[in-house]
């Protein structure tokens, strides 16, 4: 599964378990509670882990993008260093929105 979907699947199942969690509360049902809950922490860990997985590849698209700016700019390439600069943005923009 794609990390945005492991996002919005964990962000679905934490809404799921909340209102689960909520009626259980409301109900005095201890069994549904407790299941609202333990589906809500799922959800959260899935939707960690896929953040996570775009941060790792974020830092990837950085390291990518300054190794071809450096190289670019060595050989007097400007296209690739340009290039290396879009990369060196796109990760760090990747990054940044899954923080």
């Amino acid at each position: 599964m794609g990390a945005y979907k492991e996002q919005a699947g964990g962000a679905l199942d934490q809404a799921k378990g909340k209102v689960k969690e909520e009626l259980g509360e409301a109900t005095g049902d201890r069994n549904l509670e407790d299941e609202g809950r333990a589906q809500k922490n799922l959800g959260e860990a899935r939707r960690e882990m896929g953040q996570a997985s775009e941060r790792m590849k974020g830092s990837g698209e950085q390291l990518k993008g300054s190794v071809k700016s450096a190289v670019g700019s060595l050989t007097g390439n400007d296209r690739l260093e340009a290039e290396g600069h879009v990369d060196k943005a796109k990760g760090k923009l990747r990054t940044t929105l899954n923080k």
